[in-house]
């Protein structure tokens, strides 16, 4: 378990810094970067983010960002990640919990993986890590809704059940997570 935990961490640690480097403009990987809106139901909590997404061929990449208010700044303060998502519009896809080679072969990644992790520290500190409890089949999908001009709009909906694996002293979260009512938007 040790071993997982320590692969998925360069993972989140990449994600964030690809997906906060948003400028909408394709890169020289052929990738392209947009932003958005999500909204969910965390243990029956609403809760509100920023989407920023990353499209690489038919796949898109999304990071839904919660910010807190902390003396006046704006602070980055939970993710929810949900990587790989086939560009298949009106299909469920099962969320699986994080691919080890996600960070160094994307491109050998066939299934669709999901975490959320809080921050502290003003958002440069990992507190709280979750992964997605795989056995609960029912609450772990995602799905695009609706997409217009060739996946430039996107509206989707997902749910996740996920467990604690890593956490720091000052933990607001229970062990387990229920993810539900999920909606996202993004542009390109």
């Amino acid at each position: 378990m040790n071993r997982f935990i320590n692969l998925s961490y360069p993972f989140v640690i990449t994600l964030l810094f690809v997906l906060g480097m948003i400028s909408c403009e394709r890169d020289e990987t052929g990738d392209i970067e947009t932003q958005g809106k999500a909204s969910a139901k965390i243990n029956g909590m609403d809760w509100g983010a920023e989407v920023n997404s990353r499209h690489r061929g038919d796949k898109v990449s999304i990071i839904m960002t919660h910010f807190e208010e902390i003396d006046g700044m704006m602070v980055p303060w939970e993710d929810i990640g949900i990587s790989m998502i086939r560009k298949k519009e009106d299909s469920i896809q099962r969320i699986f919990m994080l691919d080890s080679l996600i960070s160094t072969a994307p491109w050998l990644v066939t299934t669709v993986s999901g975490s959320f992790s809080t921050n502290q520290e003003l958002g440069h500190v990992q507190c709280d890590y979750y992964e997605v409890i795989e056995q609960d089949s029912v609450n772990n999908w995602v799905r695009i809704n609706q997409q217009k001009n060739d996946f430039k709009k996107v509206w989707g909906s997902f749910s996740m059940h996920l467990y604690r694996t890593s956490s720091c002293s000052s933990t607001i979260y229970p062990d387990t997570l229920l993810i539900t009512d999920g909606q996202f938007y993004f542009v390109l």
